[in-house]
């Protein structure tokens, strides 16, 4: 897919890990892209260089912006203040929010969206990468560094189209979750655990946007679901589509897609999907560690071999699947020995999935966890939500947290949060990111997993700790 005539856009906000992929991906349509940000740091400044035919700058301004635009893409960050953005509304320019970017370019006749509170990006990637290797070649968006392809999103000529499905708000004046703006005809659904209390008000809200999403669904296509997911009964309930499910069990349940027999070692995971009903007995081998990753390569072949994909193809595929960045990546050893495992888990689910792999992969060594909560995590009405999910660590690290501008909820610091979770495990908040890296040297030995949770950077301590 080409446009005829080149045009000018622009993005305001394109250091985004969504916005700069979309802008490469108009850019090879033929599309002259221009682009702004606040800051220009890598990955995503050296992705955009690397394009080499993306033109962006530092901060924002107005009289940079190319004339003749033919419409702008506003970052999700971006506020109603903007000196560029407002130059585009006071001019009467197009603009558009990423998800409906998406909409507009890259939504095919069938579209397959992956939805749900964890596991979204690694199901995702997983299944774009098999249907690359089958041949399919799809357009696709998803929202983390897949280290099988260099493009987080890409734009094709076929029929069919691969999405992560986020249910946050689509931009400050679209509140619809991004993922309506994917028009699914066949979804995969992991989890509907509450999530984003900095936007939703209650579990119900949460649910809301999910439950009008699956009766969207069309009789052509198809859901499936995570039959142990978090709330996922209550989202399907008024499904009219079909409706497949998988879970991540050994006790076997006829019908269902059990991924079962799971044998670990430090750098790749064998396992079995078993299903009785339809004659399924199938070994696979893939180059990822923890549970949660084989439950959601687990769910991409599921979802191949329901869209029609050859079976051994598929096993071919996922032998040579290698993951994404932040999930349960080993970054190296430390002098002390330890092992650096550096996860996103920045929500209690995702804490508590992580923390479970980590030790039934290495069930004798000592967890010194590091935690940065995402926004939605620090509302104080989430701290219920912590009870319990640290189980395992045999110390927690609270770290200096980000200040956050907003006023619009309640939210904790970093002590109280610390102080919230001391009620179940051993926490220490430590404030100085010196004392941190000390802490954790003072601390380790080659018995010991250093496990940093959380979607920031965590300020190069994870590249000081492991050597990088």
């Amino acid at each position: 897919m080409s446009i005829k005539n080149k045009k000018n856009i622009h993005f305001i906000g394109i250091c985004g890990t969504a916005m700069a992929p979309i802008a490469k991906a108009l850019s090879g349509m033929g599309f002259s892209v221009s682009g702004s940000d606040a800051g220009i740091y890598p990955p995503m400044s050296n992705y955009l260089k690397n394009a080499g035919t993306i033109s962006f700058y530092p901060g924002f301004h107005p009289d940079r912006i190319p004339e003749e635009l033919e419409f702008a893409v506003v970052g999700n960050a971006i506020s109603e203040s903007n000196p560029e953005f407002q130059y585009i509304k006071e001019k009467g320019i197009p603009y558009y929010s990423y998800p409906e970017i998406i909409n507009k370019f890259f939504v095919r006749e069938k579209s397959i969206v992956v939805a749900g509170t964890a596991g979204k990006s690694s199901t995702t990637a997983s299944l774009i990468h098999i249907l690359k290797e089958a041949g399919y070649n799809p357009s696709y968006m998803v929202g983390a560094i897949a280290l099988n392809f260099e493009d987080p999103a890409y734009i094709t000529d076929s029929n069919i189209s691969v999405f992560e499905g986020d249910e946050y708000p689509s931009a400050k004046w679209d509140l619809r979750p991004k993922f309506f703006h994917y028009n699914p005809t066949h979804l995969i659904l992991t989890h509907a655990h509450i999530d984003h209390m900095d936007v939703y008000r209650s579990e119900d809200e949460f649910l809301k946007p999910f439950k009008d999403m699956v009766t969207q669904i069309s009789d052509k296509g198809f859901i499936l679901a995570n039959y142990k997911g978090v709330n996922i009964e209550r989202v399907i309930s008024d499904t009219k589509p079909d409706v497949y499910f998988y879970q991540l069990s050994d006790k076997i349940e006829d019908g269902i897609y059990n991924i079962c027999n799971i044998k670990h070692n430090e750098s790749y995971t064998s396992f079995k999907i078993v299903n009785p009903k339809r004659g399924i007995d199938m070994d696979f081998k893939v180059n990822v560690i923890g549970d949660y990753m084989v439950e959601n390569v687990g769910a991409s072949i599921i979802m191949a071999s329901l869209l029609g994909v050859d079976i051994e193809d598929i096993k071919k595929a996922v032998e040579k699947f290698r993951g994404i960045r932040r999930r349960l990546e080993i970054k190296g050893k430390m002098s002390t020995g330890a092992v650096v495992i550096d996860d996103f888990s920045h929500s209690p689910l995702k804490i508590k999935t992580a923390i479970r792999s980590v030790k039934k992969i290495f069930p004798d060594k000592k967890i010194i966890g590091i935690y940065e909560p995402n926004l939605g995590s620090r509302v104080k009405d989430s701290l219920p939500l912590y009870d319990g999910v640290f189980k395992g660590v045999d110390v927690l690290i609270v770290p200096k947290l980000k200040p956050i501008k907003s006023s619009v909820k309640e939210y904790v610091s970093g002590k109280d949060l610390a102080k919230h979770i001391s009620r179940d495990i051993n926490v220490e908040y430590i404030d100085d990111d010196s004392e941190v890296i000390k802490y954790i040297f003072s601390n380790s030995d080659e018995n010991t997993i250093v496990l940093f949770m959380g979607s920031g950077s965590f300020r190069n301590m994870i590249e000081q700790v492991a050597n990088l």
